[in-house]
């Protein structure tokens, strides 16, 4: 087999991506591909991708109008360009996203990014012609309608979309929104992010592609997971699991056909993470930690105290007031006001209490007493609270 062939053979096996290559009559001298991997014939394109202005030696990465993206190696005989080898296609993401949605054929392509990409063609210069190139000499080129670096939000455009959202009362969620389902995963509390997602619709998380409903709510789940992500590192799961797991939720986002689809996604992501930093606390915490803190959950009701739980530890006071401080950071007593403004939340939103029943449940001394320590954990009183939009 000669050098050429062979390190074509190598480059498909290794990048899992179709080899071609053409003569500058659009023939094809060798292929390397899958025919059905990629929707659109690359034979019936040459014209996009064999440009007679191609500079010898120095690769494309060329992305025509569906979205296809291909590394396109240009090689010259003398002064001529006398063949192209052309590796793809596949999808082009740019930090971390599509750039365009490629998937309208009943097969996706596989997502790359510039980086990657740069590699891979530098990669293949080396291997079929022997060119040791900077990352710097690998071009990027849009042969679609679509620019490869979006051009910034005019002000008008801003405008209109602001008040055609208003007018149709088509909100985002309030930020805090987020925050609230990524705390819950920080904290490991998948009870609270069960009762989260009885208030989730990705409708209220705005439009980020009007050309497909469908690639709009896969941007959609993949911000979300992005953010459970952080969110779950932050809790003490491992950053490589965590980006790992992203990853794979990402795929499986990608993958997906329909709405039901994508939900399932989501919610597995979701509970996945939470669940392994609940895991994590666990392992973090000794067992006289855990069992104060499962206690305090199960009876937050019941207002308990440093010398309740010291004698079911059988500690002295002292010391667990001591030992809760050093493992879980805080003081008990301010754990436990924690944990009872989180119950009174969660009564506000999805209980119709009255505050004095919210407060009497959660014995607070007087209501003012509520107001005031509801205030200090939350930025706003109760009532502000209820009143933000949520359904209760």
């Amino acid at each position: 087999m000669p050098k050429t062939s062979l390190a074509a053979q190598i480059l498909h096996n290794s990048l899992e991506l179709p080899v071609v290559h053409f003569d500058r009559q659009g023939n094809s001298l060798e292929q390397l591909s899958a025919e059905s991997a990629y929707p659109h014939s690359m034979h019936n394109r040459t014209e996009q991708l064999c440009l007679s202005g191609d500079t010898p030696d120095r690769p494309v990465i060329r992305t025509l109008e569906y979205g296809e993206t291909f590394i396109v190696l240009p090689e010259s005989s003398g002064e001529l360009l006398h063949k192209w080898t052309i590796i793809g296609p596949f999808q082009l993401s740019i930090h971390g996203l599509p750039y365009i949605d490629a998937n309208s054929s009943s097969l996706p392509l596989p997502v790359i990014s510039q980086k990657k990409a740069t590699h891979y063609a530098q990669l293949a210069m080396y291997m079929l012609y022997g060119k040791e190139l900077e990352l710097s000499d690998v071009a990027f080129e849009n042969s679609g309608e679509t620019p490869l670096e979006a051009p910034n939000v005019s002000e008008s455009s801003l405008s209109r979309s602001l008040s055609n959202q208003r007018e149709e009362l088509r909100l985002h969620h309030p930020s805090d929104w987020s925050q609230e389902m990524m705390r819950y995963i920080k904290e490991g509390r998948a009870a609270d992010l069960s009762l989260w997602f009885t208030d989730f619709n990705r409708a209220k998380l705005g439009t980020t592609s009007i050309r497909s409903p469908l690639r709009n709510q896969i941007n959609l789940a993949i911000c979300g997971i992005t953010l459970a992500t952080h969110a779950a590192i932050e809790g003490g799961v491992h950053a490589e699991i965590a980006y790992t797991l992203s990853d794979l939720y990402i795929q499986q986002a990608e993958a997906c056909s329909n709405d039901g689809e994508i939900s399932k996604v989501i919610y597995q992501c979701y509970f996945d993470l939470v669940e392994r930093v609940r895991d994590n606390q666990l392992l973090r915490y000794s067992k006289v930690i855990n069992l104060c803190r499962e206690y305090i959950y199960n009876h937050i009701y019941e207002a308990p105290s440093l010398s309740e739980l010291a004698a079911i530890v059988n500690l002295h006071p002292e010391y667990l007031s001591k030992q809760f401080k050093k493992e879980v950071g805080v003081p008990l007593g301010v754990y436990i006001g924690q944990e009872r403004i989180e119950e009174a939340k969660k009564l506000l939103l999805y209980s119709e209490l009255s505050l004095t029943d919210i407060c009497s449940r959660l014995k607070f001394n007087d209501q003012s007493h509520f107001i005031k320590n509801f205030r200090k954990h939350t930025g706003c009183t109760p009532k502000q609270f209820r009143s933000r939009g949520y359904s209760v």
